[in-house]
């Protein structure tokens, strides 16, 4: 059995991939027998993040991973997520073509009004904000072009969950206190500052080691691609491309984070040598075990919500999450 350890759960934006974090998840939880005292997520990952959240002990955290099977299981199809919007509905077109006529005279080629019903449904603000866990849900301001963490204690939450679900040109802003938010992923696509900081202050001093386990849902490596694509293929194509080198940016940037701080730690540093020194992006933080659990192909297309693909996408992910924690303790 693992020694006790402080752990926080990171999970990407991905669509419909979000099938696979929820694979990850169950294997992480049930056969691993893990909890988290910090979740972060931006899109989909937003989603489940905040789901999970609602959990106050190791049993609940069971109970609400369950919850979150059964809506992805209960999708029947795009439309238990999203509409098509004016004369598309009605219309068996070629894809370009259908997708064109969904966006005409609006902000978003779909609407996303069943996503929100199932938020409403499955989200309680008032059980994240008595919560244990530390939620931190990511979002991007259309007016400032900003990055910002929202915390699940926030009585706007399941606004900001929708706004971080708002795929550009896919989905519409949200507007939340007078400000349009979009997808978190356009920025961030795993929230591991938001997990740094979300672990220090959960610390208990206990000296207990952290660990962060970040769930890709979109491999940092994409395999080759070629051929005829549509509209939205492509679309799909180029968000995979930038998901894939922001994630590994920010992998990097963690990286260098666990460097600079057992440095600190060797040296001797407070947080005033710390500040002194320019390293402000290092106060604050803790030292962090990086665990990265990704698929080797994308597990299924980000708006490709059939059934048998959301079950092989959890499939795949309780596959993976076995080969890397068997790994990690061999």
């Amino acid at each position: 059995m693992d020694e006790p350890s402080v752990n926080a759960l990171v999970m990407s934006g991905g669509g419909a991939r979000g099938a696979f974090e929820v694979g990850v998840v169950d294997y992480l939880v049930h056969d691993g027998g893990l909890d988290f005292d910090v979740i972060t997520g931006v899109s989909v990952g937003a989603l489940n993040a905040a789901m999970l959240a609602q959990a106050d002990d190791p049993a609940e955290l069971g109970e609400q991973l369950e919850a979150l099977k059964d809506v992805y299981f209960g999708i029947r199809s795009y439309r238990d997520v999203f509409l098509k919007r004016g004369i598309a509905r009605l219309l068996e077109l070629p894809a370009d073509l259908d997708h064109l006529l969904s966006g005409l005279g609006s902000h978003a080629i779909y609407d996303p009004a069943p996503l929100k019903r199932l938020v409403d449904e499955h989200l309680d603000v008032a059980r994240l904000q008595r919560g244990r866990r530390d939620l931190r849900v990511g979002v991007v301001s259309l007016d400032r072009g900003d990055y910002v963490s929202i915390a699940g204690t926030d009585p706007n939450i399941k606004d900001f969950v929708m706004a971080s679900t708002a795929i550009p040109w896919i989905f519409p802003p949200v507007s939340v206190r007078e400000e349009r938010y979009i997808d978190g992923g356009t920025r961030n696509v795993a929230p591991l500052g938001d997990a740094f900081d979300g672990l220090a202050h959960v610390d208990d001093g206990s000296g207990h080691p952290k660990r962060m386990f970040i769930v890709l849902s979109t491999p940092r490596h994409l395999p080759h691609v070629q051929g005829e694509r549509d509209l939205l293929d492509l679309l799909e194509r180029s968000v995979d491309i930038m998901m894939a080198g922001v994630t590994h940016h920010d992998l990097e940037h963690a990286r260098q984070i666990n460097e600079g701080l057992r440095a600190i730690r060797e040296l001797g540093w407070d947080r005033e040598a710390i500040l002194e020194r320019g390293l402000d992006w290092l106060a604050g933080k803790v030292e962090a075990e990086l665990v990265v659990i990704e698929p080797e192909v994308p597990p299924v297309g980000l708006l490709d919500f059939d059934p048998d693909g959301i079950h092989d996408a959890f499939m795949a992910g309780r596959g993976v999450a076995h080969r890397v924690m068997t790994e990690r303790a061999e």
